[in-house]
């Protein structure tokens, strides 16, 4: 309840006790265009909130709110939706947090500089239409595990294939 009172007193649209913002994202096709016209009437704000359920979503309406945070990485937890990551990459670069996240980040980014990167733009196209190839071959059959392709993919990038 004190969460709730704390969480609401950042401006956002009014919404259900119950199911919170939820019932504006049921339909899947308006799903975007709902989320814009739910933060439209925030847009000179530089933080708004949504309900999801009984769980609370801050959105940063603007750079300067989104520099505050991203400046410090102390503030940088990763969503729970994360956390179905963990069996497959660890707590790696993608999924660790605070100081974790921040050694890693520093340590790998001359890597990932623009000029490097542009060299394998032809290698990343070539595995993602064959993935892409592949994963099409699936659509309207039943469920499967994604998670081979992936990997292979990955795998197929990192080693030039």
């Amino acid at each position: 309840m004190i969460f709730t009172r704390k969480v609401d007193k950042i401006p956002g649209p009014a919404y259900n006790s119950y199911f919170g913002h939820a019932p504006y994202f049921y339909c899947r096709e308006e799903r975007f265009n709902n989320f814009v016209a739910l933060l439209k009437g925030y847009c000179g704000q530089p933080v708004a909130r949504l309900w999801a359920g009984t769980q609370a979503r801050v959105y940063l309406l603007n750079a300067p709110a989104a520099e505050v945070l991203l400046s410090s990485y102390r503030h940088l937890d990763k969503d729970e939706a994360y956390e179905f990551l963990h069996p497959w990459l660890g707590l790696g670069l993608l999924t660790s947090t605070g100081s974790k996240w921040h050694g890693r980040r520093k340590m790998i980014t001359p890597s990932f500089h623009f000029r490097i990167l542009e060299e394998f733009l032809s290698v990343f196209n070539e595995h993602a239409e064959i993935l892409s190839n592949k994963l099409q071959l699936k659509v309207g059959k039943n469920s499967f595990n994604v998670y081979p392709y992936i990997t292979l993919c990955t795998l197929d990038i990192i080693c030039g294939r």
